[in-house]
């Protein structure tokens, strides 16, 4: 798909006649005056069916007599702004359906920079939704939730002539992008939005926007109102969960959470390992209930239950040798990576740290990407071999734009160096900043 110029009827026929030196007159003929023409040419007049009509047979005619290889429709001299713009719009999203990463490689930056520009002046608000809200899915699914939360939002502030239901699912999709974002408060203001509009009181709806609000208020440790969202959920909603259950598992693990914010670690733990002997369960949610029992005995200092716990997650990894991809991973390797650190078995910890690394660099997981580097450089033990190893991947997340070049990994690196005495390296590593764009 190339890029575009939208065109009025007026400058079409101007640079028709331009082209190919024809005047006004001589495509008025003896129908129409030139003064219409010269009046449609500067955007004074519309152009009619009839008017064009005239004008493309006097143009078609001038052709033939003047052997020029060219010939125009009415269709086309009649055809607005909007419409181009439409029809630019349709094959855009055509040729970006069957291809998505076009958009989010920047391989369609300039066109879609174009549309951009141009269907804030000629496009309805509904047009400009429809539109927002497409690119809004596309980058949600490419894992990008600033390009999503964008362009939601722009769907959002052309919402005005979309139905409740309508403006109901945009903020909840802003609030889920906002969770993404770490910006919990924005989520849950959205979410109330979302709930006030959704006239046709879907439950499952419902229950996506209530289920994302328990996240953004643990987040924010408001567990009181979590909790009584919770109770909610039980009391309202419990036939989702009865009939879905990968969404009544989250939805106990969100309570154990809660009730770990509120230090109530006997409860969060009996839900953990009530769950955890159920026989269903898939290896990925075991694995998560392993990490969430493993995480209260570190923030407990459980030291026994600890290692009990290590021990069995352990085995049942051993069990099962690998582990389907998913986003929960970078979590959960960095929570038993610290469970291996708080009982000193530091090459242990060594090795979950680094599958936590791989599993947020293929998810561009920044927060896990920062916190597991940052672990290996405090595990690095001086080890010139290791430190190198460290300082690779660290540079090589800076340039693929997983973490911003300024960072607390960068200091702990050039300290290690700065103890060492390492000028060489630490120049490199400076000049390797100062050359990647902001």
């Amino acid at each position: 798909m190339e890029n575009f110029n939208l065109i009025t009827p007026g400058e079409k026929i101007k640079n028709i006649r331009k082209t190919y030196n024809f005047r006004q007159h001589e495509i008025s003929g003896n129908d129409i005056t030139r003064n219409l023409i010269s009046m449609i040419e500067r955007g004074e007049s519309n152009l009619t069916k009839t008017t064009a009509t005239i004008i493309a047979n006097n143009i078609n005619n001038l052709c033939m007599t003047k052997n020029i290889n060219y010939s125009v429709t009415p269709e086309y001299l009649l055809e607005s702004v909007e419409d181009q713009l439409n029809s630019v719009i349709n094959k855009f999203i055509d040729c970006t359906k069957s291809d998505p990463s076009k958009i989010y490689s920047g391989t369609y930056d300039d066109i879609l920079l174009n549309i951009e520009k141009n269907i804030n002046i000629y496009s309805s608000a509904k047009d400009k939704f429809n539109f927002y809200m497409y690119l809004g899915n596309v980058f949600d699914e490419a894992n990008n939730p600033s390009k999503s939360y964008f362009y939601y939002l722009r769907a959002y502030e052309n919402s005005g002539t979309s139905s409740p239901d309508e403006i109901s699912s945009i903020c909840s999709l802003i609030g889920y992008s906002c969770i993404r974002l770490q910006n919990y408060s924005a989520a849950i203001n959205y979410n109330k939005i979302a709930l006030y509009e959704n006239e046709k009181r879907d439950l499952a709806s419902i229950f996506a926007i209530r289920f994302n609000s328990i996240i953004a208020l643990i987040s924010l440790e408001n567990y009181d109102d979590a909790l009584n969202e919770i109770t909610y959920v039980e009391e309202n909603l419990s036939n989702i969960l009865k009939s879905n259950p990968q969404k009544h598992f989250y939805f106990c693990c969100l309570k154990s959470n809660c009730y770990k914010g509120m230090k109530k670690y006997d409860l969060a733990n009996t839900l953990n390992k009530n769950m955890l002997k159920n026989n269903s369960t898939t290896p990925l949610c075991k694995t998560i209930l392993f990490t969430n029992i493993i995480e209260i005995y570190i923030e407990t200092k459980d030291i026994k239950n600890l290692k009990i716990y290590l021990n069995k997650f352990y085995n049942y990894l051993e069990s099962i040798k690998t582990l389907e991809s998913n986003s929960h991973l970078a979590s959960t390797y960095y929570s038993i990576g610290l469970g291996y650190l708080t009982i000193n078995e530091r090459d242990i910890a060594r090795t979950f740290f680094n599958k936590s690394l791989q599993s947020a660099k293929e998810f561009k997981n920044e927060k896990y990407i920062l916190q597991s580097l940052n672990q290996l450089v405090n595990l690095s033990d001086d080890s010139e071999k290791v430190i190198a190893s460290i300082t690779k991947q660290f540079m090589d997340m800076v340039q693929l734009k997983f973490i911003p070049k300024y960072n607390y990994v960068l200091m702990n690196i050039l300290n290690l160096y700065s103890k060492r005495n390492d000028c060489t390296n630490i120049s490199k590593l400076i000049n390797f900043i100062n050359s990647i764009e902001a």
